[in-house]
């Protein structure tokens, strides 16, 4: 596997350096490391012999978070110096936590739009990238609105920024959100949000249909360097 990488990374050097050699095209070095990163990934992610990768999928046992109001636990000891018969009567329910206490992005309002199961995004003809679902699974698009809430135009920078993403789906099936050359993932944006505007983005996600058929609920577990919280999505 080691010799892999380094083959695949050595080719990709090669053909950057073939592609510097014919043009004059110019990257940041953001930009190059972005295009490697996203060039391993395809090429492990679709190599038949390889499948999809562990670190990148995981199940997990099925886990509920349950909130209990002072109320509720108030009720909950009256019943207890009750009746033995009686059974305990609460009521859960879940507290949704705002992803930009995570994020913390000055002037940036980030809320989620909706998402979308399919095997290729995006759709449509004469697009300048494309990614495709590895054969067996699907891809999982968390849109987002992104907007500068201010009067003036923000520099957003995710790429050089320490804020990571895990999907979690059904609250079993967690999965790392994907390195693209989209021009609109969150994860990977790096441009100009002009004052007042909002943007439509997105974090893509990739999992084996074995493993998830349908998606019924979503947890976005963002971290941002010693932060690690889990928001509530779709529930």
């Amino acid at each position: 596997m080691k010799f892999k990488r380094l083959f695949v990374s050595s080719l990709i050097l090669i053909m950057m350096m073939s592609v510097y050699g014919c043009g004059n095209v110019e990257l940041t070095e953001e930009e190059e490391q972005l295009v490697v990163d996203y060039s391993v990934n395809a090429v492990i992610n679709h190599d038949k012999n390889y499948g999809l990768k562990l670190m990148d999928v995981e199940i997990e046992s099925e886990t509920e978070t349950v909130w209990i109001s002072e109320k509720d636990t108030t009720s909950s000891e009256k019943n207890t110096e009750g009746s033995s018969n009686e059974q305990d009567q609460t009521t859960a329910f879940a507290v949704e936590t705002d992803m930009n206490t995570v994020l913390k992005l000055s002037g940036i309002d980030v809320s989620y739009k909706s998402f979308k199961m399919c095997e290729t995004y995006p759709e449509g003809e004469s697009l300048n990238f494309v990614m495709n679902a590895v054969d067996g699974s699907n891809l999982i698009v968390i849109e987002l609105n992104v907007t500068n809430t201010t009067d003036k135009d923000i520099k957003l920078d995710m790429i050089n920024s320490d804020i990571k993403f895990k999907g979690i789906f059904n609250s079993q099936v967690k999965a790392n959100c994907q390195t693209t050359m989209l021009n609109n993932a969150f994860n990977t944006y790096n441009g100009t949000i002009k004052a007042n505007e909002t943007k439509e983005m997105v974090l893509v996600f990739e999992a084996s249909r074995k493993n998830l058929k349908s998606v019924s609920t979503i947890k976005l577990e963002i971290s941002n360097g010693d932060i690690t919280e889990t928001v509530i999505l779709k529930k």
